[in-house]
This record gives C-alpha cells, sequence and structure tokens, in this order.
C-alpha cells in the first residue's frame, strides 16, 4: 500500500512541470517506470510461503466470525470511497478552477492533498495495530467519507476545500487497508480474498462513472446546476453504502474479552 499509493501523489506534483516542458512526457514516464517495475518483479518469488488454515497462529473463531462483520463494513466502505473519488477527481476543474479560481498548477497541488492523506493513513496503520477489531474507527470511517465529499463540492475557500480533501483521502486509506487486511486474516490470505479486494475497486470504478453520468443528466434537467445535480446522481451511492457499512458493524459480534496476561489470543494447536 506504501509503494502504490505514493506514486498519486508524486505523480499529481509532477505532471504539471513535465506538462509545460513536454505534453506527451506523461505517457513517456509512466511507460518508463512500467519497464522499470517489471524488471524489478522479476526475481520475486512466484508462490510466497503461505500459513496453513490449521496453524496455531491463525485466530480464535470467535476472532474471525468479529472480523467477518468488519469485513463487509470496510469493503462497503471502499466501494463508497472510490466512487466518491472519481467523481472528485471528474469535477476538480470546475471546482478548483472556475468555483475558487485557482490557476492549474495551483488546483493540480490542491487536488494532490488528498492522495498525500492517504499515504499518510497507510504508513500510520502500518505503525500500530490497534485499530484492528475496533468498531469506532470503521464507523467513523463510513461517516467522514460522504460528509468529506459533499464539503468538498460546497468548498466556499480553497483551505476548506483542502481540508474535506485530506479527510477523504484519510478516510479512503483506513477503508482500503482495512478490506484488505480483514480479507486476509478471515481467508487466510486466499486467491480468492485478494481477487474480491480488487473486484470492488473495479466496481467502483464503474458505479463512480455512471453516477457521474447519472449527475450530468440530472444537471442538464435542473438547468445547470451541476452541484446539485452531481448531488443527486451520486448521493443514493453514498447513502446506500454508508447504511450498508453501518449495518453490517451493527450486527458484529462482540468484542472478546481481553486476554490473560501471559496467554495468546490465538487459536492454540
Amino acid at each position: 500500500n506504501l509503494g502504490w499509493a505514493g506514486t498519486g501523489p508524486l505523480g499529481m506534483l509532477a505532471a504539471a512541470p513535465i506538462l509545460a516542458v513536454w505534453e506527451p512526457g506523461l505517457f513517456a514516464t509512466s511507460a518508463t517506470l512500467g519497464l522499470v517495475t517489471f524488471i524489478l518483479l522479476l526475481p520475486i518469488a512466484a508462490r510466497p510461503t503461505h500459513l496453513e488454515t490449521d496453524h496455531p497462529d491463525r485466530p480464535q473463531p470467535h476472532v474471525l466470525s468479529r472480523y467477518k462483520s468488519l469485513l463487509a463494513s470496510a469493503r462497503w466502505s471502499m466501494l463508497s470511497a472510490f466512487a466518491l473519488t472519481l467523481v472528485v477527481a471528474s469535477l476538480m476543474p470546475m471546482l478548483f478552477k472556475d468555483g475558487l479560481g485557482l490557476g492549474e498548477s495551483t488546483a493540480i497541488q490542491l487536488g494532490s492533498i488528498k492522495d498525500f492523506a492517504r499515504l499518510a493513513m497507510f504508513a500510520l496503520l502500518f505503525l500500530t495495530p490497534r485499530w484492528h477489531g475496533r468498531i469506532d474507527v470503521l464507523i467513523l470511517t463510513a461517516l467522514l467519507l460522504p460528509t468529506a465529499f459533499f464539503t468538498v463540492l460546497f468548498a466556499p475557500t480553497p483551505t476548506v476545500a483542502g481540508i474535506a480533501l485530506a479527510t477523504m483521502g484519510a478516510a479512503e486509506g483506513m477503508a482500503y487497508c482495512a478490506a484488505l487486511y480483514y480479507a486476509i486474516v478471515v481467508t487466510n490470505a486466499s486467491v480468492d480474498a485478494g481477487g474480491a479486494h480488487e473486484s470492488r475497486g473495479g466496481l467502483a470504478f464503474t458505479i463512480g462513472p455512471a453516477a457521474g453520468l447519472l449527475g450530468q443528466y440530472c444537471t442538464t434537467l435542473l438547468e445547470g446546476d451541476r452541484i446539485l445535480g452531481n448531488i443527486l446522481g451520486i448521493g443514493p451511492v453514498a447513502l446506500i453504502c454508508l447504511a450498508a457499512a453501518l449495518r453490517s458493524l451493527w450486527r458484529a459480534p462482540a468484542q472478546p474479552l481481553p486476554t490473560p496476561a501471559g496467554a495468546t489470543d490465538r487459536a492454540q494447536p
């Protein structure tokens, strides 16, 4: 996560100077980096060591049962996050250049705040495991995503827009990392877990643009009110994902009792 997420903000910051020098440079840079990445992947083992399903380090059944509910909630929030992100990305030129009167370079830098916040959240979650198994973290994530999104739409100043983008990026990072972590634990790092995780990201990449098209249609019906039109387009998606994420947490089993000192919270052989 730290690897791929780090390329987003760096790419955003590099886009403006590259375009200023040579417009096709964006494609040339991407192609070059892709080739370098392919070469670096060659020595990596094709089949890494996999933990057996009945291994004593696997979590106990009551922990796995709780994690399944947290996994469902995180996946709904991730779906919402990616769909909302795609809509925001398409609206940035209108919001930042037309609405806030920012120049192209400044608008790109402002837009990169979300990616930096997501990267910072990935780093924070990597450094501490205290979020594992906690419902309150996912409740906050589910609530912040639509709140930050609509704040970006109506931001009166670049400062407010930047704070909302940072909040949205942090919530997106939490949703993505939690969805991936719980999927790995619940399914014992199966190939299906990764496939299901990425498929939801792909689904969001479809839902987001579809909602954007619906927003464009609503804008036409509202005689050019782009903000309200996009709210009508993406609003239902955000509300459905929010309700589903909170419902999954409501149905989650209670937190397991603290493990006595000297014991372990994992299944014993």
